[in-house]
């Protein structure tokens, strides 16, 4: 009896080890079909589908590439107004490397799709009935959508050292290609225009600005030189000075002679006759005049300025 129950249990052992181990089989099948199922739906499937698309429905797209360079007219605040650069602002040639990523910007701008619109009709270019659904933009799409559709047709890039702009375009034609890439690069040379415009009439106006500023700190000089010439009586200080000078190197030499004489009598004792009276009395003289002249020069008179004041008042009017 006791035996019987044993191989029972041991039956029951078995067969439960059994289902365990094939629902362990069923979960890793059931995992192994879930992942072919997802690599299926969300990779080759995809795939296959976009084989198709692109070899077989997807249109022909052509691409237009042009390198260019901005230059535009010398307004940058680094040139003072006596420096100039002559020429229209023009796409080609040498410039500033901000200006390159400005004219990159508005290659991608939507005022530039505006102005294409309305100029070239750019929206008829991407909507034809011969470009395959995917590829074509809706009819009467509005600009922001046109907008958006040309960003993913166009790019830009600026080369940073040289300022060198890259800017491409795609289309379903290459006729149509370099239409629309002559056209906008038409657009960003009108903008630089506007730009070197606006930028030149402020560099003419700060110009005049300081032409006026200049003349009327001329004036005020011309007026204060004027003024100070009437209250001092002394038109010209320097031509005066010259002139005082002669005057004392004249009188100097003058005296020079008489001194020369009037030692000579002195010397030979005939102290007490007229001619050395004379001669004395006319040094006296001349010492007195040389001491005039040359309080003019360096002095004051009456508590008044002499000369050497005045030629470092009419220097500073001057200047």
């Amino acid at each position: 009896m006791t035996l019987e129950l044993t191989g029972h249990s041991s039956d029951l052992q078995r067969a439960d080890n059994d289902t365990q181990l094939e629902k362990q089989g069923v979960s890793k099948y059931l995992a192994h079909a879930t992942k072919f199922r997802v690599f299926m739906f969300f990779v080759c499937i995809p795939s296959i589908f976009a084989a198709i698309y692109f070899a077989l429905i997807a249109s022909n797209q052509y691409q237009a590439e042009a390198r260019m360079i901005v230059r535009t007219i010398g307004v940058s605040e680094r040139f003072d107004t006596s420096q100039t650069r002559e020429g229209r602002p023009i796409i080609g040639g040498d410039s500033l490397t901000q200006d390159s990523y400005i004219v990159s910007n508005y290659l991608a701008s939507l005022e530039i799709v505006s102005q294409l619109e309305k100029k070239v009709s750019l929206s008829n270019f991407f909507n034809k009935k011969e470009i395959d659904p995917l590829s074509r933009l809706s009819r009467n799409a509005p600009l922001e959508v046109l907008h958006k559709y040309w960003n993913r047709q166009v790019y830009t890039y600026v080369d940073g050292p040289s300022g060198i702009i890259v800017f491409r375009v795609k289309a379903f034609s290459p006729e149509d290609a370099i239409i629309i890439m002559n056209a906008a690069l038409a657009e960003a040379d009108n903008m630089i225009e506007k730009i070197s415009q606006r930028a030149k009439e402020d560099l003419i106006q700060r110009a005049q600005h300081d032409v006026n500023k200049t003349l009327l700190d001329y004036q005020n000089s011309l007026d204060g030189l004027r003024k100070y010439q009437n209250e001092t009586g002394v038109l010209d200080p320097v031509s005066t000075a010259k002139v005082s000078t002669k005057v004392i190197g004249k009188l100097l030499e003058e005296k020079l002679k008489l001194q020369v004489e009037f030692n000579s009598l002195k010397a030979s004792g005939v102290t007490q006759s007229a001619k050395f009276r004379q001669l004395e009395r006319k040094i006296e003289a001349l010492e007195k005049q040389i001491a005039s002249e040359q309080n003019k020069l360096a002095g004051k008179r009456n508590n008044v300025a002499q000369l050497s004041q005045n030629l470092i008042d009419f220097s500073r009017l001057e200047t």
